[in-house]
């Protein structure tokens, strides 16, 4: 299972939202996460959704919580 999905646009926006806001570059996320560097890009691209695995380990790397990338609360707002 492949592709972009409003679910998975809105996660992969979060995510990018949260990394921007933590000061720490997509690079350094991945290192610290564990997850590879191109692996990470698509998923930020939302090229492939990211697992329930990748959100909890850059959840921790940014001192997140997880649940901050699945609640619809904390999605964007469509103008």
């Amino acid at each position: 299972m492949g592709g972009s999905t409003a679910w998975s646009q809105n996660i992969a926006a979060r995510v990018n939202t949260t990394i921007e806001d933590s000061g720490l570059s997509v690079r350094e996320v991945a290192d610290q996460s564990g997850i590879a560097r191109e692996t990470l890009r698509r998923r930020l691209a939302n090229q492939t959704p990211f697992t329930v695995n990748e959100l909890e380990a850059i959840a921790e790397v940014l001192e997140a919580d997880s649940d901050t990338f699945l609640n619809s609360a904390y999605w964007p707002q469509a103008s």
